[in-house]
């Protein structure tokens, strides 16, 4: 780099931003940062008392984020990389529409202002899961499927602006620091999370990058995304992280971008790289030759199936889970212990329904299993999380019926 680069913030309020907000401050190598959003930013503590920081770098500007290619025309200026951090809840938006409008539209208004500056660099934090073509409802209990839609959404319009390079990060749960909410804190002691301040160094060590190396891709107006999935942003040494393709058409004949042929699950990348690979060329594909498939089966016997850490650990725990919550609040209306409430089953109609619905939920796991169906994780839910939820769910019944029997009281 031969001068200090200009870099804009866009969503420096957040968990997120505020990070790279400090971070920036402390390296050398931005001379220029410039928030822009409804309100300034408060860099945390943590990074203002550090001995790199410049506090005098840091240019913020506030504007109507309605208006804000025309407001903001002047902060995109010149600016080398662009972070976008934006992103809210609905609860704080308050409607579907508003939800969108921050975590979509908004981000489609940076980009446009980013790409009208002639910004080469576009970071966009992303979330885990998302799909620009799933099945989603303003319905607010399928809020999860709307989420993914929305930021799927705006990952397809940064891309479309075709910035020289572009860096797409999907984090799953957050560590938030002060800014965790309650159920935040709950949930990640239970699923895995990623800290906000290694979200903010992944983004801004691709834009070192970038600008430190210009990949032949770029020299060449070849458009490149990296896509950093979960894993990749937890984990940047283990290869994984890097997925490059052209935003767009491509130039015959078919090029594809690739580094070294190290990654082990068929994703190119360069093992000498601390985030992501530092040299891309462009080569063109070699003719595909057709190859004769044998079918590979992935049945398996039922005793297979019915392996101790199989299908019926898995079914346990989550037959337990929701058994613990009905048990709980059959408690809480009927005053009846666990034991007693199992010696009622004959006579009490009332959860016979709970009991086919069990039932059902059992037969359920079965055809999937025989046939070698893979458990993997989607969005927060993950399949570590679950079996030690499982898990707890058994211990927890079994807890709950010993102190019940032994006291005679309900402990609901």
């Amino acid at each position: 780099m031969s001068k200090p680069l200009k870099a804009v913030v866009i969503g420096g309020t957040g968990a997120v931003g505020r990070e790279v907000v400090g971070q920036l401050l402390n390296s050398a190598k931005y001379g220029s940062v410039v928030t822009v959003g409804r309100r300034g930013t408060e860099v945390p503590a943590s990074y203002s008392s550090q001995a790199g920081y410049d506090g005098s770098k840091l240019k913020q500007q506030v504007v109507d984020m309605d208006k804000l290619e025309e407001q903001a025309r002047d902060a995109f200026a010149g600016a080398d990389s662009v972070f976008c951090c934006l992103g809210t809840t609905r609860g704080v938006a308050g409607s579907a529409d508003q939800f969108r409008k921050v975590d979509r539209d908004y981000v489609a208004a940076t980009a446009q202002a980013a790409k009208a500056a002639g910004t080469p660099f576009f970071a966009l934090v992303s979330a885990q899961g998302a799909r620009p073509n799933v099945w989603a409802s303003d319905f607010k209990p399928l809020h999860g499927l709307l989420y993914m839609k929305t930021k799927g959404q705006a990952e397809e319009l940064v891309k479309g602006q075709r910035f020289p390079c572009t860096v797409i990060l999907r984090p799953g749960m957050l560590e938030r620091g002060d800014l965790a909410r309650g159920m935040e804190k709950l949930f990640s002691k239970l699923v895995t999370s990623v800290s906000v301040a290694k979200v903010a160094s992944v983004m801004i060590t691709e834009s070192d990058k970038f600008h430190e190396l210009h990949t032949a891709a770029a020299a060449s107006g070849e458009p490149i995304v990296s896509v950093f999935e979960m894993g990749d942003i937890q984990n940047p040494r283990n290869g994984r992280q890097l997925v490059i393709f052209a935003a767009g058409p491509r130039p015959e004949p078919p090029m594809r971008n690739f580094q070294s042929s190290n990654s082990s699950n068929g994703v190119p990348y360069s093992s000498n790289s601390s985030v992501a690979s530092s040299t891309t060329v462009a080569v063109p594909l070699a003719t595909p030759v057709a190859a004769p498939v044998t079918p590979v089966s992935y049945r398996v016997t039922w005793w297979q199936a019915m392996r101790f850490n199989g299908v019926p650990e898995r079914v346990n725990g989550r037959l337990a889970m929701m058994a613990f919550l009905y048990i709980a609040r059959r408690e809480m209306e009927t005053g009846l212990t666990v034991i007693q409430q199992a010696q009622q089953i004959p006579q009490d109609w009332s959860t016979w329904p709970f009991i086919a619905l069990c039932l059902l939920f059992v037969y359920a796991a079965f055809p999937p299993a025989l046939v070698g169906a893979k458990e993997e994780d989607f969005g927060i839910f993950r399949v570590a999380a679950e079996k030690t939820n499982g898990r707890a769910a058994m211990l927890g019944l079994a807890v709950l019926a010993a102190l019940e029997w032994h006291s005679g009281f309900c402990f609901f």
